[in-house]
């Protein structure tokens, strides 16, 4: 009897043959699908809450914005309207004053400007005026350097009895203390060596100062 190969066995082999191409090609779809989804989309951030504690969940908080530090006295100019200065002079004439605040002004991130007055037992006015950066620290009278403050003391005190004395430094001879500058005034000190007032004295002045709004 013929043997005859079943027709259905070599009907299958291609079918199956297609079958499996086509299902590997699926496969790629949805693989590059996937991988798709995963880098194109655009990246998300949930806020996040830390928590802490045995068995609680936590996640990596959002840090927040950086504070900006104040980096010194800011805001509107300081009038101001009260304060003293107690000043004494020694060397070839000695005498102690105190003098009332009669102008004030501080500009913040610039300078401030002062000026205390008295009586001069009738011959003018006591006065001494300073001028100084804005901020806390010691600072040196000089000739040439413009942001150096400036000291000046008149007084009717000493000297020709017709000409108030004027003392004020020529370069590096005085040195102006601010151990407070804010929005409450100011307190400092001053320490001056061998000061002249084109009058034959040389005197040391020292004062301890305020001035508040």
């Amino acid at each position: 009897m013929p043997h005859n190969t079943p027709s259905i066995s070599a009907g299958r082999e291609p079918n199956s043959r297609f079958t499996r191409a086509l299902e590997a090609a699926l496969l790629l779809v949805l693989l590059a699908g996937c991988s798709s989804a995963g880098s194109g989309g655009p990246a998300t951030t949930s806020p996040t809450l830390v928590t802490s504690g045995s068995g609680s969940a936590s996640r990596t908080a959002i840090p927040s914005a950086p504070v900006a530090s104040n980096a010194g006295l800011a805001g509107p100019n300081l009038t101001m309207t009260g304060g003293s200065a107690q000043v004494s002079i020694s060397g070839d004439a000695s005498l102690t004053m105190a003098l009332a605040l009669t102008s004030g002004i501080l500009v913040p991130g610039t300078n401030v400007v002062m000026v205390w007055s008295g009586s001069g037992d009738g011959n003018g006015d006591d006065s001494l005026r300073i001028q100084a950066p804005s901020r806390q620290g010691t600072y040196t009278t000089s000739a040439t350097d413009f942001t150096a403050p400036s000291v000046s003391l008149t007084t009717g005190r000493i000297g020709n009895a017709s000409v108030p004395a004027y003392l004020a430094p020529d370069a590096d001879e005085c040195t102006v203390t601010l151990t407070k500058v804010d929005v409450t005034g100011v307190v400092g000190s001053l320490q001056c060596s061998g000061l002249s007032s084109g009058q034959d004295e040389a005197v040391d002045v020292s004062a301890a100062f305020t001035a508040t709004p």
